[in-house]
């Protein structure tokens, strides 16, 4: 009777499943149990394929039950001089007749007497192989064998050795190559190391298939070439400087670096992502704006067929969307203008209102958002912050997956706007088409029939349970939550936004106008007939045409709104009056700004402080000098005649002056004597 059987064979025998007579034997070598079916069951660990991490279990026959050990030598039929019969693989059938042939040993314990004595009897006679050939077997090769299988060995137990070399590379190039050219092993993994540089040069560089492996092949053969290998013959030369395929596919890596730079967006939705929720966000605490193309057809008054564009701003926290529809009948884009527009009507709905935070992508319809972000710091202050933070998030080129709102178009397109007639798809090279050749009749009705069916897909959608962080909830249900928890939106007036979406221009009134875009007659408005100060401040529209204006003092005080001045003919009444008026306003303001201030009389109020002074004191004089001209005096009479020029009378004041100047100078010489 056979001495050990493989868990197959236990399985086999016993009439269960492999699974469950291999969870027995483990069970009883772990020791967690000892019995199976009322005996005590021997279980033996042997090492190699094909076992979960190369461990396999053996039942050793005599510690069966004895109606299994019964059966066991009623089903084997070992008649001697036939082989045993052994199914399955190859390596199947060598590892089960090593295991019939090393049973006897294996029932004694290692490094017995009884152990090598079972070996040596093994030895001494030839035994029937798995393919039924007689072979005889040596001491040391069944030493080998049963140490492996043990464990004891580094190969696996009953699977042929491996190659000494097993794991490196005993292919530089190719056989053909690696045969035909006399180099020494340096200088083959040279080119070696070469050619696949140049491989991965070729498939940056967008090269592929058939193409690919030419011009390496081409490459290596003028490397062998230039290193002094020329054969007479040229066929063999170029037999063996084809690349092998594989040799090209190792490289294939190198295709995302062409990717990236000749396709961003599939690069970048190729890489790596991170996974956002949205629990815990308010209504409006993040939205997202974008422009899509409606891909329905619809007929404009020209008769040609177009697609309206919509609009629309996404509410994260709720999945509600406030959008509108443009539509050109000739050519044309959006416009920061028609952005404006929509984003006026939702700060304006208390069912949204100004958003908290806004992410736009970065196409030139949205330049607007660069003066919306003062807007929105007013409108909803930072809590617990330093009041400034930016309210506006730009979107990273070609990151679409960033933006929920390109997810939700997809959705609104494909389960909703997919159900209009004249729905052509995404791909406008091959849009849909009911019949070969022909696109889908247009929507009918136009564009306000379709705008109508827009609106009643979209208000829909808002009462539809929604998957994802909605969790079943309609967009819907999901705000009335938020509103029954106590949220409120924070509005906007539409014309109060106008004055956003302007910039700041500094003015000099001159009779009470100011000039702006060379209007003639100036701008003016009652306000600034009032107003005293010389310099304004005029917010003017950047986004859209105007005829108002707002005007601010320099300090950012609100005085008007200024409009273009009339200019009136010549001797119309009307301009009297309102010259009249404007003077009237003006002086006014002008006695309300003299009633501002208190009456003083500035005199007198000089004339009381001079009083109240003390009067100036001088000190005694340190010296009296006195001058005389001689011991008497006499009366110049000045004759009548014809008067002196400028010229004679200078002269005579110069003269009359060094005599004066020498007489001092002798009455002091004579004081001093």
């Amino acid at each position: 009777m056979k001495a050990w059987l493989t868990t197959t064979e236990f399985a086999s025998l016993a009439g269960m499943s492999k699974r469950r007579a291999r969870k027995i034997c483990q069970q009883i070598g772990d020791g967690h149990r000892f019995h199976w079916d009322g005996a005590a069951l021997e279980v033996g660990v042997i090492h190699g394929r094909p076992g979960r991490s190369g461990k396999n279990y053996i039942v050793k026959a005599c510690s069966l039950p004895d109606y299994l050990q019964e059966r066991l030598k009623a089903s084997q039929a070992a008649l001697e001089g036939r082989s045993l019969t052994i199914s399955g693989s190859p390596a199947a059938r060598e590892r089960t007749w090593w295991l019939h042939i090393l049973g006897p040993a294996l029932e004694h314990p290692k490094g017995s007497a009884e152990r090598k004595a079972a070996l040596d009897a093994i030895a001494a006679v030839r035994h029937l192989d798995w393919h039924g050939r007689r072979i005889p077997i040596s001491l040391r090769t069944l030493q080998r064998r049963l140490a492996r299988m043990e464990g004891e060995g580094s190969i696996g137990p009953l699977a042929r050795a491996g190659r000494a070399d097993k794991g490196k590379k005993r292919v530089v190039v190719s056989r053909a190559w690696d045969k035909a050219v006399p180099f020494d092993d340096a200088t083959k993994a040279k080119l070696a190391e070469n050619l696949r540089q140049h491989i991965r040069g070729l498939i940056k560089a967008g090269m592929k298939g058939k193409n690919l492996c030419f011009f390496a092949s081409k490459y290596l053969r003028e490397m062998t070439e230039a290193h002094g290998f020329r054969p007479n013959d040229e066929a063999v030369l170029t037999r063996a400087c084809k690349v092998p395929t594989h040799l090209c596919d190792a490289e294939a890596i190198y295709k995302k670096v062409h990717r990236h730079r000749t396709d961003r967006k599939a690069s970048v939705d190729a890489g790596p992502h991170i996974t956002r929720t949205t629990k815990g966000l308010r209504p409006m605490e993040w939205v997202v704006a974008d422009v899509h193309h409606c891909n329905v057809l619809v007929e404009k008054e020209s008769g040609r067929l177009g697609t309206a564009k919509a609009i629309s701003f996404l509410d994260v926290a709720t999945r509600r969307v406030w959008t509108d529809l443009v539509f050109f009948d000739g050519r044309g884009g959006v416009r920061n203008i028609d952005v404006i527009e929509t984003f006026k009507g939702m700060a304006a709905d208390p069912a949204f209102g100004l958003p908290e935070l806004i992410y736009f992508d970065n196409g030139k319809e949205y330049n607007f958002a660069d003066f919306l972000d003062d807007a929105l710091q007013l409108a909803i202050p930072l809590a617990g912050g330093d009041g400034r933070q930016s309210r506006i998030v730009r979107a990273q080129p070609y990151n679409a997956k960033a933006k929920p709102i390109e997810a939700w178009f997809g959705h609104f397109e494909q389960q909703y706007l997919s159900l209009c007639q004249g729905y052509r798809g995404d791909d406008i090279v091959n849009p849909k088409r009911p019949a070969l050749g022909k696109l889908p009749a247009p929507y009918l009705g136009g564009f306000d029939a379709f705008r109508t069916r827009f609106f009643g897909l979209l208000k829909g959608y808002e009462h539809i349970p929604q998957r994802g962080d909605l969790a079943g909830r309609s967009p819907a249900e999901a705000f009335a939550e938020h509103v029954n928890t106590g949220w409120s939106a924070a509005v906007a007036e539409p014309a109060h936004l106008n004055s956003v979406f302007a910039r700041p221009v500094t003015r000099r009134l001159v009779g009470g106008r100011f000039e702006l875009d060379g209007r003639k007659g100036g701008w003016n408005c009652p306000a600034l007939d009032r107003y005293l100060g010389d310099t304004i401040v005029v917010r003017v529209p950047i986004y859209h045409a105007y005829n108002e204006v707002n005007v601010y003092t320099p300090e950012g005080a609100f005085i008007g709104i200024a409009s273009p001045e009339e200019v009136y003919s010549f001797g119309d009444p009307r301009g009297a009056r309102h010259s009249a008026r404007r003077k009237k306003e003006h002086a006014a303001a002008l006695r309300r700004l003299e009633k501002s201030a208190p009456t003083i009389d500035a005199a007198a109020l000089i004339v009381a402080h001079g009083e109240e002074q003390m009067p100036m004191l001088p000190n005694a004089p340190r010296a009296v000098v006195s001058v005389t001209t001689g011991e008497r005096t006499a009366n110049v009479i000045v004759p009548e005649g014809k008067p002196q020029s400028p010229e004679q009378a200078l002269r005579e004041e110069r003269r009359e002056i060094q005599k004066l100047r020498e007489q001092v100078a002798a009455n002091l010489k004579r004081a001093a004597s």
